[in-house]
């Protein structure tokens, strides 16, 4: 949750609530969007605070869906009517995952990121269960994992087209839709991979790592059970 208001006293300010962070605050995204359209628009001083509730180091995209709400908050909230293709280019600015969260749509994400295509499939009454196994994978360790034209870790150009993928149903997404990091993950941190592996003996449709990992998400049919899993679950429907 990202909460703007205007400050009474000058410069900006920054609190953090939830998760613990490491580092200095200076350096969250939030700030940086902040700095970024602050460069282009006269802003006033600025009451920031963020509640933390998404794991850091999880691949879920946590600190760049903070970066992307904060520059669609400050657009909407002084009027600044700047367009998406505008607010995709900051976002971009700010890292790879950013523009993604602009649209707030699912979409087939190119390039470094900065080419974002919305799709249209439907995964109404489906449950989902996200798995946080309290692992920290390194983005940057993660990536240092994936080598170009190499049968380990490689990222290769997909033999179908975004259309083809999600006219297939869910149930036949596993060895069509994959995760290139799990090739490496998978061999560092075991739990992750035995993570994946029970929730499709559980009966999920589809299993995957998140992003860069470590979180791991299941789509089923019906509502799953957390049960006897370690670490921190969420369970939800479409």
């Amino acid at each position: 949750v990202v909460e703007i208001v205007e400050n009474d006293r000058p410069g900006d300010s920054f609190n953090v609530f939830g998760i613990e962070l490491d580092g200095d605050p200076k350096n969250n995204l939030v700030l940086k969007a902040v700095d970024l359209i602050k460069k282009d628009y006269p802003l006033p001083s600025l009451k920031i605070a963020l509640l933390k509730n998404i794991p850091i180091g999880a691949g879920l995209g946590g600190g760049s869906s903070d970066a992307s709400a904060t520059l669609m908050l400050l657009n909407e909230m002084f009027h600044l009517h700047i367009t998406k293709e505008k607010l995709m280019n900051y976002a971009a600015e700010l890292g790879s995952d950013c523009p993604f969260f602009i649209h707030e749509q699912p979409a087939l994400v190119e390039g470094r990121g900065e080419l974002s295509t919305p799709v249209d499939f439907n995964l109404d009454e489906l449950f989902i269960l996200v798995h946080y196994p309290n692992i920290h994978v390194s983005t940057k360790d993660a990536y240092s994992g994936l080598t170009f034209g190499s049968s380990k870790g490689a990222f290769d150009v997909p033999p179908w087209s975004s259309s083809s993928i999600f006219a297939e149903p869910v149930s036949n997404w596993s060895g069509i839709v994959q995760n290139d990091f799990e090739k490496t993950i998978f061999e560092t941190h075991p739990n992750i991979a035995k993570a994946k592996t029970k929730m499709l003996e559980q009966g999920a449709l589809y299993a995957a790592m998140s992003g860069s990992g470590s979180a791991v998400f299941g789509l089923f049919n019906s509502r799953p059970s957390a049960d006897g899993w370690q670490g921190k679950n969420w369970i939800g429907k479409f």
